[in-house]
């Protein structure tokens, strides 16, 4: 039997205060919340510097945590922003941090060392060795990646530090923190808090030959539902379970949050059909999915045929009628409530029973599925009024002495010995004529209605025949119960932070170097004469090639790396001068002056170049502008390098789109096409042994006519990425590279300046 489930903590979304509220009232142990800045969900209402603090208090006399996010990635010119926002909810009493920008992190972890960090799910850390990184460098705990399975979430915690998981809610298809769809698409962020979700749009599957195989939203999964799992997740050591949903309301919050907390607190219990239902109401994509704690990983992951809220079914069209559809209803319907068939919406215009016939207008064809999309009982069932009357008070206990002739003295306390306590500056007097009778005294002392506490014990000492006003009784309950607010809300000492003022390193690149990263090799293939220093070879679409190249690198006095995608967990055997990494992870494998920090790991500023002293490169993440690169100062001189060409990636996923119709071999033989509703074809490499994929911009990089403000910002290393150029083309693009100009474009091809 299982008896320690409830020390898992329930971590529930707070994007407004109503949503907060609703937390704490419906069962959460702790609420994670974001700020008018550097927040992942920038468009959530979020919370400012007038009214933090306090609800932090409100939480913290609940028994409730609050974590702040900061988890953006930073610029050099925001940091000082960053930091004063960091050390201003620490010194609102919040109980951690959660981070995303390494800088921002190396920062924290000197001038507030004492709060506790979270490494933020967008630091993309998705194994235990990326869990042991986060650790070693002073991470209190690691938001694991949704994409991790069970046995690695247990690898994960035995490394020593608390890990997260989210439980329910909405998933990127990307791995988070890897996505760049949206920024290089319309300059909305996802790693800034402005995602525009690009997933959720309409593609296209296409073979070769432009066969269509799948249509619809082919990158939009559906939700997460973890609630048959809790046993698994607490076996595996799990320290939290989180709720995704910021963007969400309080009934959502509500309701989602007091059916996990109910099967937390009875692990035993079986899990009733009205409560799926209700997580089903609340919100759905065609159904959840169990992700990656699913045996049947990767297959029936995708909502494709809608983005926004499925709705619960509540019956089927019988026939069509003039003025609309005439369905058996298997569910109870209420006028008013929204329903949908198919894309046509409408509402019921009547109340329906279980059981009933109806019509109700909107077109729909025989067999066609009812959906509710807006459920008015539910929604009052979960409502922030509702919900609210389910506020727990904090128990206590309480003593008072009035007595004839002494000050009237009461104190109050709690479970964990914070104490109040009153006392008035006059005597207690006995009474002329009628007094105050001790149980009227008794009932005014204990009404704490008006607060937060409820006296479940009192010891009371009382005179008969005394005279006290009430409004001094009052008084004397109000001194106790604000005390004891305050010190069960009490916040540390107030520190202030600041950002160290860093020198100019030495910026003025004269003579830079040129790599290729290779994500596909031309049959003929000879870099001899093109002066490059280094080749990047991608482990997982080069592999056949290693030895060919390795061997050109070799002749041609090349240094020759391997490139380890960040879905890539272990080191390849083979013989190789370096690595370009992604992954977090791979820093507990590989010594660092061995490698090369590539741009998955999202390097925006001075303080993130400086946590990477030794690398023998670092790569710029490709959210920074030109702007931002010219203002980093770089004080220790760490090699930078940029990608100055070709297709950048812009998302990695363990979820092909194509899994569900593909025999194993599908994606590799018939060499699949991505194309949006624009008609843009998105390049694609597909991974058929773990049925994964990278997908990238189908408008290439070229900024050959910026490299001189590169090289003056510093920039040592210009990087060329290779995925359908001939070796022809190869040596065209490093010789105009070298010249500083742009070449003749290939009329097929589309390029971009990206964030340049």
């Amino acid at each position: 039997m299982i008896t320690d489930i409830t020390k898992l903590e329930l971590l529930a979304p707070a994007g407004s205060p109503e949503a907060l509220e609703a937390a704490v009232a419906s069962g959460a142990d702790a609420v994670y919340l974001g700020l008018d800045e550097f927040s992942a969900r920038s468009k959530a209402i979020n919370f400012n510097k007038d009214n933090l603090k306090d609800y932090i208090a409100f939480c913290h006399n609940k028994g409730v945590k609050v974590f702040v996010t900061l988890n953006t990635l930073i610029y050099d010119n925001e940091m000082s922003r960053a930091i004063e926002l960091a050390c201003f909810a620490r010194n609102c009493g919040a109980d951690a941090l959660i981070i995303q920008d390494i800088g921002l992190f190396s920062l924290i972890k000197q001038q507030i060392p004492e709060i506790h960090l979270h490494a933020s799910t967008q630091m993309s850390i998705n194994s235990p060795d990326g869990a042991a990184h986060m650790k070693r460098i002073g991470f209190d705990r690691v938001i694991l990646a949704r994409e991790m399975n069970l046995l690695d979430i247990k690898k994960a915690k035995d490394t020593g530090i608390e890990t997260e998981v989210f439980i329910h809610g909405a998933r990127c298809y990307s791995y988070s923190g890897q996505c760049l769809m949206s920024s290089m698409l319309g300059g909305r962020s996802g790693n800034r808090g402005m995602c525009a979700q690009t997933c959720r749009l309409p593609y296209t599957l296409s073979d070769e030959n432009g066969n269509v195989l799948l249509s619809g939203h082919l990158l939009s999964l559906k939700d997460t539902m973890y609630l048959t799992e809790l046993s698994d997740l607490n076996e595996a050591g799990v320290s939290a379970l989180k709720i995704e949903g910021r963007m969400k309301g309080p009934e959502y919050v509500s309701a989602v949050t007091s059916i996990y907390r109910k099967y937390l607190d009875d692990i035993e219990h079986d899990i009733e059909k009205k409560d799926l239902d209700d997580l089903l109401k609340a919100f759905n994509r065609e159904g959840f999915s169990k992700g990656a704690l699913s045996d049947n990983q990767g297959r029936n992951e995708f909502a494709s045929t809608t983005t926004s809220d499925s709705g619960f079914p509540v019956g089927k069209v019988i026939k069509s009628v003039v003025s609309g559809s005439y369905a058996q209803f298997d569910e109870a319907v209420s006028k008013d409530d929204g329903l949908r068939i198919g894309a046509a919406g409408g509402y019921a215009e009547r109340d329906i029973e279980p059981g009933a016939r109806a019509v109700v207008p909107i077109q729909g064809n025989p067999g066609d599925v009812v959906f509710r999309t807006r459920d008015n009982q539910f929604n009052d069932k979960y409502s922030y009024t509702n919900t609210m009357r389910n506020l727990q008070k904090v128990s206590v206990k309480a003593r008072a002495v009035i007595k004839s002739g002494l000050k009237p003295y009461m104190e109050i306390w709690d479970q964990k010995g914070n104490r109040g306590t009153g006392t008035l500056d006059s005597p207690v007097e006995k009474a002329r004529l009628n007094g105050t009778l001790p149980s009227r005294i008794k009932e005014q002392l204990t009404k704490t209605g008006a607060t937060d506490f409820e006296i479940i014990e009192f010891d009371f000492q009382c005179d008969d025949g005394i005279y006290i006003k009430i409004s001094d009784i009052n008084e004397l309950r109000r001194l106790c119960t604000e005390e004891l607010f305050m010190k069960r809300t009490a916040v540390p000492t107030a520190v202030s932070c600041n950002v160290p003022e860093l020198s100019h390193g030495n910026q003025m690149v004269n003579q830079p170097d040129y790599s290729l990263l290779l994500y596909n090799v031309p049959m003929d293939f000879d870099p001899s004469g093109t002066d490059i220093r280094r080749i990047y070879l991608d482990f997982e679409s080069c592999h056949s090639e290693i030895e060919k190249v390795r061997e050109l690198c070799k002749k041609n006095g090349i240094e020759f790396f391997l490139h380890l995608p960040y879905s890539l967990r272990t080191v390849p055997n083979e013989e190789c001068d370096g690595y370009l990494i992604e992954n977090p992870g791979m820093l507990e494998n590989l010594p660092l002056e061995k490698t090369v920090i590539g741009s998955g790991f999202n390097v925006c500023n001075s303080f993130s170049l400086k946590h990477y002293k030794g690398a023998l490169n670092v790569t710029l993440s490709h959210e920074v502008s030109l702007d931002d690169i010219i203002a980093l100062k770089n004080p220790l001189n760490i090699p930078l390098e940029a990608t100055v060409y070709g297709n950048i990636r812009v998302m990695e996923s363990p979820y092909c789109p194509a899994r569900d119709i593909c025999d194993g071999s599908l994606c590799i033989d018939k060499k699949l096409k991505l194309t949006d509703r624009k008609n843009e074809q998105w390049g694609v490499i597909f991974n058929s042994r773990h049925h994964s994929v990278r997908i990238f911009n189908p408008h290439k990089l070229m900024v050959f006519d910026k490299l001189i403000y590169l090289m003056q910002a510093g920039i040592s290393m210009f990087r060329l990425n290779i995925t359908d150029e001939t070796n022809d083309e190869i040596h065209k693009l490093i010789k105009a590279a070298r010249e500083e100009r742009v070449p003749r474009q290939n009329p097929s091809n589309k390029y971009t300046n990206g964030r340049y």
